[in-house]
Formats: structure tokens, C-alpha cells, sequence
């Protein structure tokens, strides 16, 4: 067996992921708007509120942390197998495990966020992102099963005799 080609098929495959989210709108928008924004407000919300004299707390990182790695699981264990490749998801495992000890470190370790708390919430992000990066739920194709999908078809060219 070739070890250097299994390397590269998926080195080849995160790049292409990444390629494909940051070609797509809607993938972007959802990353930002619903996982970074919305998901992380337990990390800044209370500061702004004046509940908290800190913003970034090392529970409110770890929480926001496994949340996150909740949805990557569950999402990575719903996919056919055949869309994540085993490489794929032992790459993500290990980032996961690495994610966990980070964020549990930080946790235990401190009353602020260190390096810890930040490298552990940003492999989570990546992994979200790379796994997520191929879903065609992102997509902006057309169904012609909803009320705005199919192709258009000039008034000219549908049948009927039209109003007498």
C-alpha cells in the first residue's frame, strides 16, 4: 500500500472542502451567522450585559466548545460513509480529542482563557467547517419541487387557448 497517496487523497480532500465552503455563500453565511455569532453568545453576551467583568471565560469557552463538538459527532456519524473517507474521520477524531484536552485544560488550569482555550474553540471551528465544507444543503440549486425552483418558462410557451 502507498502511504504517501493515502496522505495525499486526504490532504486533497480537506483542500477541496475548503475550496468548495468559500465558494458558497450560503455555507459562509450560516458558519458566521448561526455557529460563530449566534453559537458563541454565551461567550460574550454577559460581558456586554455587565453580568460578567470578563468576556472570555474559560467555562463559557469549554461549553461553547462541546457544544459545537456535539453537532460535529452527531454530523459526522449521520454521513453516508462513503461522503467521509475513514481518513477523513480519524483526522477528525484526533482533532476532536486534541479540541476536548485543550478546552478541559483550560478549564481546570485558569480564571481566564489562555492559549489553550482559544487553540481547543479553534479546531473545533475547523472541524464544523472542513466537515460541513461538502454538504450540498449549501448549494443554491433549484427544486422543481418548491415554490420557487425549476426553470422559468415564458407565458408564451405554455399550452391553453389563454381567457375567452
Amino acid at each position: 500500500m502507498d502511504y504517501g497517496n493515502e496522505w495525499q487523497k486526504l490532504t486533497n480532500t480537506v483542500i477541496q472542502r475548503v475550496k468548495k465552503a468559500l465558494l458558497t455563500p450560503a455555507f459562509i453565511f450560516n458558519f458566521i451567522g448561526v455557529i460563530v455569532i449566534c453559537g458563541s453568545m454565551g461567550v460574550w453576551l454577559p460581558y456586554y450585559m455587565n453580568i460578567s467583568k470578563t468576556m472570555f471565560r474559560p467555562e463559557a469557552f469549554f461549553t461553547y466548545g462541546i457544544s459545537i463538538l456535539a453537532t460535529v459527532i452527531a454530523e459526522m456519524f449521520l454521513r453516508e460513509d462513503d461522503e467521509n473517507p475513514k481518513s477523513l474521520k480519524m483526522l477528525f477524531l484526533l482533532i476532536i480529542a486534541i479540541s476536548i484536552t485543550c478546552l478541559f485544560l483550560d478549564l481546570i488550569r485558569n480564571l481566564k482563557v489562555t492559549w489553550l482555550g482559544i487553540t481547543g474553540v479553534s479546531f473545533v471551528l475547523m472541524t464544523w467547517f472542513i466537515l460541513n465544507a461538502n454538504d450540498d444543503k449549501y448549494d443554491d440549486k433549484q427544486s422543481p419541487n418548491n415554490s420557487l425552483g425549476g426553470n422559468m418558462t415564458s407565458p408564451m410557451d405554455l399550452p391553453g387557448a389563454g381567457l375567452k
